[in-house]
């Protein structure tokens, strides 16, 4: 295990409430313990819990070995692949990965009715958000690779108000009437003084930027009519989830709904 990484990981669960988490994607395991475990059909999850301790449950084809600080519980094909899992999980709630497939969450809920699922995704996602030394040190070297970014401070005000409701309205007056001008110019920009312009206003910017969204809530952009339906937009969102791309319009109209802004009601592309 990485040390320093899961101690980063360890610090975003005591920051989101979540106890006890499963990590099921290939590269956020990898991103861990160094394991690259393309599962497909078959289950994989790392199970981490808020005092540190870990566990790697998967088919033994993976051929995955333990280590000091790493237990490996594999099964075998023939066997109910979340059986040990589920015995090994505290009551409460379980923060679940995006990516990890439906049909084994529905066998731990059976095997343990005791047991919360809510999405957990994010302290690994915020873990894997900032680049340590031993990944830019290997976009260094690897020469293949072009890395290009985008200031996170920036991002993460982009996030909040392009996320945000109508209480951001004095978060705004505030920073200008504290200087705050030009900010799109990053000699202009100064990042501590929308800080401080959140807290004065009694605003907490993660609550904007890093929450989790329930499918019921009202966006900013759901108040003006942009034709796109809100119904479009969350099975994109889910989709995403599934790494499964939208066709082109080119090639196949996905009823957004946006055909509905031109005029006479025709056809995009």
């Amino acid at each position: 295990m990485n040390k320093q990484r899961l101690q980063r990981v360890l610090d975003n669960m005591e920051a989101q409430g979540l106890d006890q988490i499963l990590v099921t994607s290939t590269a956020s395991v990898f991103y861990l313990t160094g394991y690259w475990i393309e599962p497909h059909e078959r289950m994989l999850a790392l199970y981490i819990d808020k005092n540190g301790r870990t566990a790697l449950y998967g088919n033994e084809i993976f051929g995955v070995e333990a280590t000091a600080d790493l237990p490996v519980i594999p099964h075998a094909d023939s066997a109910d692949p979340v059986a040990d899992l589920a015995a090994a999980l505290a009551p409460g709630r379980l923060g679940v990965d995006k990516f990890w497939p439906s049909k084994f969450l529905i066998g731990i809920m059976e095997h343990r009715p005791d047991i919360r699922p809510v999405l957990g995704s994010g302290p690994i996602d915020a873990a894997r958000r900032y680049k340590d030394e031993a990944e830019r040190d290997a976009l260094r070297r690897d020469k293949s690779i072009t890395y290009n970014w985008h200031d996170p401070e920036t991002s993460y005000l982009e996030a909040i108000f392009s996320r945000g409701d109508r209480r951001l309205a004095d978060v705004l007056e505030y920073a200008w009437a504290h200087g705050a001008k030009l900010d799109s110019w990053s000699e202009y920009f100064d990042f501590q003084r929308w800080m401080d312009a959140l807290s004065a206003c009694g605003l907490d910017g993660d609550f904007y930027a890093h929450r989790v969204r329930e499918k019921d809530e009202v966006f900013p952009w759901a108040v003006p009519s942009v034709g796109v339906r809100r119904e479009f937009l969350w099975h994109e969102r889910e989709l995403c989830y599934q790494s499964i791309t939208t066709p082109d319009c080119r090639t196949r109209c996905s009823g957004c709904g946006a055909n509905l802004l031109l005029t006479g009601g025709g056809r995009c592309g």
